[in-house]
């Protein structure tokens, strides 16, 4: 199973429970499957194809 897999499996098992809290802004399961569908979607029409590799480039913040 891949990752998208879960999320919709999360997604359709536990749509409300929280799953991200960035910046104190809870984020719930189907809240994060529906993003993350719309990036999919917007990659593929960048011209992207289903199976290519894409490269995450995040910034984090670390409390101290």
């Amino acid at each position: 199973m891949n990752v998208a897999a879960n999320l919709e499996r999360a997604a359709f098992f536990f749509p409300g429970r929280p799953v991200l809290s960035p910046q104190k802004k809870e984020l719930t399961y189907a809240e994060l499957d529906e993003k993350t569908g719309l990036l999919a979607a917007s990659l593929l029409e960048m011209g992207l194809k289903s199976g290519e590799r894409v490269v995450l480039c995040a910034a984090t913040a670390l409390s101290g």
